[in-house]
């Protein structure tokens, strides 16, 4: 479970990884929501790096 944890955290990470750079493209207006799509990518790689931390702590406990 625990790695299977690890790997989903990752999965997750290579998986949003170009959202806010495709967001970026596309967005005319991007300039208005610049703040938004920060703050939307620092709360999601910060909830993906807890996730991969919590997985390493837990495999090594065991």
């Amino acid at each position: 479970m625990d790695t299977g944890l690890l790997i989903l955290a990752l999965l997750l990470s290579l998986f949003f990884l170009p959202v806010p750079v495709i967001y970026y493209i596309f967005e005319k207006n991007v300039r208005k929501h610049i703040v938004k799509v920060i703050l939307l990518t620092a709360l999601l790689y910060a909830t993906v790096l807890y996730l991969i931390f919590q997985g390493l702590a837990n495999y090594q406990e065991s």
